[in-house]
Parts: C-alpha cells; sequence; structure tokens
C-alpha cells in the first residue's frame, strides 16, 4: 500500500516529468480550465478540488492511492537530476524496487559494462519492478549531450545507497566466471519493443520472469543473510529475494502436503 497523498502537487509535478505529459493537456482532457491547473500547481489552494486532483493522477496511471499494477509506467527524463523519479517511487512504497537495464546483443568487451558506478548517463532501458505493490516501470534516462556530467545523478546514490532500490544479479552464459551483472540481453526486436512510448505488461513480464528463471529466485546484491524473527521480517525478506507471496505459499502448503 502507499503512502499517503500528503502532497498531491509535488506528486502530480513530478509524473508530468515522468510521462511527458502537459498540465494544459490533462485539463483539457478532464475538462477543466488550463490556467487554473497551472495556478494550482505553483501556488495550490482551492481551485482544483480532491475529485478532480484524482481525476489528473489517474491520468498520470495512479490507481487506487498507487502506480497502477495493470499497466508498465513508461518515463523518461531529460534533466540530470533523478529527484522526481525518486520521490514517485519513495511514494509508491515499493522499497526495496529490482531494478537492472536491457541491454541488445552482446557487447565486444562486456568488462567495460560490468561496473554501473560508470554509467553516467546510458540510453538504455532500466526495468523498476516492485512485488508489493506490484509495480513495472521501463524508465529512460536522457538528458542532453551538452550537460556536463557532474550534473547528471547516477542511478546508486539515489535509488540504491538509499535502500530505495536493489541492482539484480543476472547469469550470463558467455561469462560464467563472473556472477554479478546489472543487465539482461535479449534480441533486437524485443529489445526494441522497449524503447516504445506503450510497452504491453506482457512483454515486461516476459523480461522479468526470464530473469526469474535464471536466477531460480531473482538474487540481488546486499542481501540481508540475517532470519527473520516475525512474519514481517519474513516477508520482507521474501520480496527483498524477488520471492511472491503466492510462491511462498505453494511452497510451504508444498512441505504440508509431503509430510516434511
Amino acid at each position: 500500500m502507499s503512502t499517503p497523498l500528503t502532497d498531491r502537487r509535488t506528486l502530480i509535478k513530478d509524473l508530468l516529468i515522468l510521462t511527458g505529459r502537459s498540465a494544459s493537456s490533462l485539463a483539457t482532457e478532464i475538462g477543466i480550465n488550463r490556467s487554473g491547473v497551472t495556478h494550482w500547481l505553483k501556488h495550490g489552494g482551492t481551485s482544483i478540488g480532491i475529485e478532480k486532483q484524482d481525476e489528473i493522477l489517474s491520468r498520470l496511471g495512479v490507481v487506487g492511492g498507487t502506480l497502477s499494477p495493470d499497466i508498465v509506467h513508461v518515463w523518461n527524463l531529460k534533466i540530470g537530476e533523478l529527484l522526481p523519479l525518486a520521490r514517485v517511487l519513495s511514494w509508491a512504497g515499493g522499497r526495496p524496487y529490482k531494478i537492472f537495464y536491457l541491454y541488445t546483443s552482446s557487447p565486444k568487451k562486456l568488462d567495460h559494462y560490468f561496473d554501473h558506478r560508470n554509467w553516467s548517463s546510458t540510453h538504455h532501458p532500466l526495468l523498476i519492478h516492485s512485488s508489493f505493490p506490484p509495480i513495472n516501470i521501463v524508465f529512460r534516462h536522457r538528458p542532453p549531450t551538452f550537460l556536463p556530467v557532474t550534473q547528471i545523478q547516477l542511478i546508486d546514490p539515489v535509488l540504491v545507497d538509499t535502500g530505495l532500490a536493489e541492482w539484480v544479479n543476472i547469469f550470463i552464459e558467455d561469462y560464467p566466471e563472473k556472477d554479478k551483472y546489472f543487465f539482461k540481453i535479449v534480441d533486437k526486436l524485443l529489445y526494441d519493443e522497449f524503447l516504445k512510448e506503450e510497452i504491453p505488461l506482457e512483454k515486461f513480464d516476459q523480461v522479468w520472469n526470464s530473469v526469474s528463471v535464471e536466477n531460480g529466485a531473482i538474487s540481488t546484491i546486499g542481501k540481508s543473510d540475517e532470519t527473520p524473527r516475525t512474519w514481517e521480517e519474513l516477508v520482507k525478506q521474501a520480496q527483498a529475494n524477488g520471492i511472491s507471496l503466492q510462491e511462498a505459499s505453494e511452497k510451504l502448503l508444498g512441505r504440508e502436503k509431503g509430510g516434511n
């Protein structure tokens, strides 16, 4: 469950940036005054009621107080900072999110890509996933080429080091001596699907489930080895390792049936 909508204006402004939508076009769609929406976003007040705010949020992918689980949220950032992304992810409550880049065709020297901390402005799609609540995001960071690298925020300090997200470990058959990768290699046809502005949920699931199969259960960098002491800790640890509640339940039921 997401955190309360305590600051709707900030959330809407961040989602407008991420989705590339304009406040005026949304106002036209839902039949309210465009200048009124712009004024409300800048200064607040009561000119836009809760009902209309909810309608704006629904058109930005928010359903039932969180990000809709029924679509792939396709977000792009053309600025250097990742704060709009971090704020929305933090609000949606899927911590820790699992993340990895999507890549096509094995590069000649994979070693150049092993250290994700060196990827300051990669244009490859970043897949972001939460099992609970179920959230699927394809994020592309495309800051202007003339923007100094020092003004482009990296994924790790903003998302990973803060505990908001974790890189997924992916096994690559051609490099069995290395066991931690942060990108999944797919064929070009599938990769191109993730460059579009609308991505079918089944395509996202296809890639994500293939990673799950490779890992058995998705393993992540920095996972905890501590034994859970409460049901809440157990649930959190299962989610942190990419195990859904349904999978855990099926395993428990299977053990009971087998008498173990």
